[in-house]
């Protein structure tokens, strides 16, 4: 009768461990799912940035007149 209670008691310990270290990956997984998400959009700021610094660098603004001479 011991070694079914502790066959049980084992068998618990390890079905509550498993759940456990199931809702931590899955808690893992949407925080890196967020990061992701959150590098995905910095990526897409930044290329918008460097293409309108490309675009503002190859404009050129002249003020054509008296220059004085």
């Amino acid at each position: 009768m011991t070694t079914k209670n502790a066959q049980f008691n084992a068998s618990a310990t390890l079905n509550a461990a498993e759940r456990n270290q199931q809702a931590d990956l899955t808690v893992r997984d949407f925080r890196l799912k967020a990061i992701l998400g959150e590098l995905h959009a910095l990526a897409q700021m930044a290329t918008a940035l460097f293409n309108n610094l490309h675009v503002s660098s190859s404009t050129e603004y002249r003020v054509q007149g008296n220059d004085g001479t």
